[in-house]
């Protein structure tokens, strides 16, 4: 819904209120933000920190059978969680498609939903990221805290790729 079509909505329910008598406020805006960066995924990290559920580590090579057979449970996801993630998915690049700043791409409302989902949608993330490059870096790192690319390699999209696909392979998130 555009901001026009969102106004015009309110006014009419506003008129509709006030012819009836009754005593009705419009519902209220949820996901508007009113300060430029209210919403970024770094706005608020500390609080986030404290209720996103631990990035599990590299595995240990002395328990590797305890490992390959939690690996299958590891990628594992929920079949809600995973069509709520791909519809955010769809979503984002189809409204996205045509922007050229990062930023803009990154703060869509639909790619700050799939941040919000949180550890749980890292396999899915990577399993997109395997299947084509795209912007997925913000993403991974405002989840996971890490940032497995060096500084020197930051802007190359093939090269921060593999780092994260690595970096996904070494916490058993990849298949």
């Amino acid at each position: 819904m555009t901001d026009l079509q969102l106004a015009n909505y309110l006014s009419r329910f506003q008129a509709d209120a006030k012819g009836s008598g009754l005593a009705i406020e419009p519902p209220p805006l949820s996901g508007w933000r009113t300060h430029p960066w209210e919403g970024h995924p770094f706005a608020n990290q500390r609080i986030r920190r404290e209720h996103r559920p631990a990035v599990p580590g590299p595995k240990a090579s002395s328990r590797r059978s305890e490992d390959q057979k939690r690996r299958k449970v590891r990628h594992q996801v929920d079949p809600s969680l995973r069509k709520t993630f791909e519809s955010h998915v769809k979503r984002w690049r189809d409204e996205t498609e045509t922007l050229s700043s990062v930023s803009d791409i990154a703060l869509h409302p639909a790619y700050q939903r799939i941040i919000g989902l949180g550890a749980p949608v890292l396999p899915l993330i990577f399993r997109e990221l395997e299947a084509s490059l795209d912007h997925w870096f913000w993403a991974l790192h405002a989840i996971s805290d890490e940032n497995p690319v060096p500084p020197e390699e930051q802007g190359d999209m093939e090269a921060m790729r593999e780092r994260w696909l690595r970096w996904g392979r070494e916490r058993d998130l990849i298949q």
